[in-house]
């Protein structure tokens, strides 16, 4: 709703597009930049147009990834790249996902297949929350144990002590920096891909 479309405009100019008025509506009220409405699955802009597509945690909500991946090819200019960052893993499979509406979770190998596919060549793909898929995986199959008729919840409720919750920011924070200068991790919670239109 607004707060990657704020982090991101200090590289250049910024425009966002959501199915919702109403989240458009609350990233207006956050002072976003350019905001449109429109379905990705038909995106409303011109072929060639943009430099740099973002799909931040968005692939896994649409009915036809393979059509909404075409629709970000099309309007990309030639070597326009495309940031796409999915879940990773069914097995990971949680109310969680139930809760964000999500239709799918990905593996490395599905999300590469998809973007070759649709004329992409990917240059970098890797997992992340790689040291923390272990303790993810024990907490879902946990929770999923005594859920019992638990309404579908995200895991972002479970408030934690702040010094754990500083602790996970420096995992995440370690676990970038291999990812920054190329070496990719062999699994994760997360997928971090980017493709480019040659």
């Amino acid at each position: 709703c607004g707060a990657n479309l704020d982090y991101f405009s200090k590289y250049g100019k910024i425009i966002g597009i959501d199915i919702s008025s109403e989240s458009l509506k609350f990233s207006k009220m956050n002072g976003s930049p350019l905001l449109v409405q429109g379905d990705a699955h038909n995106l409303p802009f011109d072929n060639n147009s943009f430099d740099l597509a973002l799909g931040i945690d968005c692939l896994e909500h649409f009915e036809n990834d393979t059509e909404v991946i075409g629709q970000v090819y099309r309007l990309l200019k030639r070597e326009g790249r495309f940031v796409v960052t999915p879940p990773a893993y069914m097995q990971l499979w949680s109310v969680h996902d139930e809760a964000y509406h999500h239709l799918r979770r990905y593996t490395a190998s599905k999300i590469r297949e998809i973007l070759v596919t649709n004329g992409f060549t990917v240059e970098f793909c890797t997992y992340w929350t790689f040291y923390l898929l272990p303790l993810l995986y024990v907490f879902r199959k946990i929770r999923k144990l005594f859920r019992l008729n638990e309404n579908a919840k995200s895991d972002f409720f479970f408030k934690l002590p702040t010094l754990i919750e500083k602790c996970l920011s420096l995992v995440q924070y370690l676990e970038s920096v291999p990812i920054k200068y190329g070496f990719p991790f062999p699994c994760g919670v997360n997928l971090f891909c980017v493709a480019i239109k040659k």
